[in-house]
């Protein structure tokens, strides 16, 4: 495999962010992708098309991580206090 270009990564990103909508999160899976693909470097090399592989790495990861946060559970800051507050005063 080729070593990839700015502009590829700069895709690929674009691609993360507009999957997640989130920068920290367009990078962590950009870095993720990459992470994968030095792990898979000897089957990569031989992959007809080693781009798209890398863009399917990176929508499988994005779907990951979008699947993960719709079942993580938020709770506000504030609220998160109060509990906390109330608890210590029992």
């Amino acid at each position: 495999m080729k070593e990839p270009n700015n502009s590829f990564l700069e895709a690929l990103y674009h691609l993360a962010y507009r999957l997640v909508k989130s920068p920290e999160a367009a990078d962590d899976l950009v870095h993720d992708t990459f992470c994968l693909a030095v792990f898979h470097q000897a089957k990569l090399r031989q992959h007809p098309n080693p781009e798209g592989w890398l863009v399917l790495v990176l929508k499988n990861l994005a779907s990951n991580e979008i699947r993960r946060a719709e079942n993580r559970l938020t709770v506000p800051l504030q609220e998160a206090l109060s509990s906390a507050a109330a608890a210590q005063h029992t």
